[in-house]
Parts: structure tokens; sequence; C-alpha cells
């Protein structure tokens, strides 16, 4: 079984192969920039719900 505890700074052995350079911030990595979309949505939606909420407080 892998380990699945790898530092993500580390080059694969594909990419050492291939020459490719790995993957170094959101920018010029299309997973790291979804994934920032996608916490930037959830971000905001929670800010939204919250401020709801302390708008209409319910009722006991």
């Amino acid at each position: 079984m892998a380990s699945q505890n790898c530092d993500p700074a580390t080059p694969s052995i594909a990419a050492i192969r291939e020459g490719v350079e790995p993957c170094r911030g959101a920018t010029r990595c299309p997973v790291g920039k979804r994934l920032q979309q996608e916490l930037m949505t959830l971000t905001i939606a929670f800010e939204h719900t919250c401020c709801r909420a302390l708008e209409n407080p319910p009722s006991i």
C-alpha cells in the first residue's frame, strides 16, 4: 500500500522523467486553483448564512 503522507513539494518520478516542473501554487496548478475557488465559494456562502441568521433569529 502506498503512503498517503507525501510531501506535495516533492516532484513525482514521472514528472522527473518527463522533465516537468512540479506544480507550485494555485496560479499554475488547475487543481489548486479549483480548490481555491471552492474555498472562496464556501466562505462567501457561510458569511451570507450567518448574516441571515443574525437578521432573522429563530423564534422559540
